[in-house]
């Protein structure tokens, strides 16, 4: 079965031309946790565990700003009002929530899930982005 693993703890371009199964990803679980095989199948899978050969994450940003620089839209692309959101912008969206959550008080922070649920559109999630940035910068 073809495998894409990815982490910033492997090398950058490894090629790695092993066979891996599905039960490959159990294999690397209980070998990391030091639990003992569930089926014969599991014990006799590689994992994947020896790829991990870095000390420190690579090309890994490590704040907000490094992984999504928060700039207005270039103006050959206006904002359409209601335009839907992507599974790109959904997933730089969910990044700014979990930032403002780490960074907002407990009163503020039990109001973000009714606010997340109404950034619906486009606009609407930049803004949103937009003022987080700051929050989390400081």
């Amino acid at each position: 079965m073809p495998a894409v693993i990815i982490s910033p703890l492997i090398e950058k371009n490894l090629i790695d031309k092993r066979v891996y199964d599905h039960t490959s990803i159990l294999a690397s679980l209980e070998r990391l946790f030091g639990i003992g095989s569930l089926t014969k199948r599991d014990e006799l899978a590689n994992d994947f565990l020896d790829l991990i050969t870095l000390e420190a994450p690579r090309d890994t940003p490590f704040n907000l700003e490094d992984a999504l620089p928060l700039t207005p839209l270039p103006e050959d692309e206006p904002v359409v009002p209601g335009e839907a959101l992507d599974s790109s912008l959904t997933g730089f969206l969910h990044v700014a929530y979990i930032r403002d959550l780490e960074v907002s008080t407990p009163a503020n922070r039990s109001l973000l899930p009714t606010k997340l649920s109404q950034l619906n559109d486009r606009d609407k999630a930049l803004s949103y982005m937009h003022d987080v940035k700051p929050r989390v910068q400081e």
